[in-house]
């Protein structure tokens, strides 16, 4: 059986845990770039790739929301050991979903992180992308705004390093807020 993870070893992955608070919004970053990057694929006479460039991004952002969806979910009798959460860092940490545990998070499961049938049987499933991007974003926000009171990082002074990198979320988190208003789903 895996070990939980050490103080050490979790003030290490702070890195790994923004890269994952980034990757989460990636289909919004592409949805902020989008038609340059298509006008520029159209006039180099390859017009399909941009299909292959937002659905690479929808799954890899689904994917992100998923994983992100199971960092901040509340502390669980069976959670793996060498599995991160938000709690590992915050003791006091009640742990939220950023997304529905009984619908939601077994479908982004199943159709995201597996290669499944469920497309055929259900038909493609329409996502909530840009609103659940949103929800991630924000909730990496106050997590990272918390973090410097974390025992993990008792000894070292993380706040602003923390803060520079939150602002950097916060611009993306304003970026989907624009969309959001706009209605704009890609």
């Amino acid at each position: 059986m895996a070990a939980t993870p050490t103080n050490e070893e979790l003030a290490r992955t702070l890195d790994d845990l923004f890269y994952a608070a980034h990757q989460s919004a990636m289909y919004a970053y592409w949805c902020l770039v989008r038609l340059p990057v298509e006008s520029s694929l159209n006039h180099i006479g390859i017009r399909e790739a941009g299909v292959y460039f937002s659905n690479g991004l929808i799954e890899a952002s689904l994917l992100f929301v998923r994983k992100s969806a199971e960092f901040f979910k509340p502390k669980q009798p069976h959670d793996k050991p060498d599995t991160l959460y938000a709690y590992l860092y915050l003791p006091d940490w009640r742990g939220v979903w950023i997304v529905s545990p009984d619908d939601m998070y077994t479908e982004l499961h199943k159709r995201v992180a597996h290669l499944s049938i469920q497309g055929v049987r259900y038909g493609k499933k329409e996502w909530p992308l840009i609103k659940m991007t949103r929800d991630t974003v924000d909730q990496w926000i106050t997590f990272f705004e918390r973090l410097p009171s974390s025992p993990v990082f008792k000894e070292a002074d993380i706040s602003s390093m923390i803060a520079d990198r939150n602002d950097a979320l916060k611009y993306v988190l304003a970026g989907i807020d624009r969309l959001l208003e706009q209605k704009n789903e890609c």
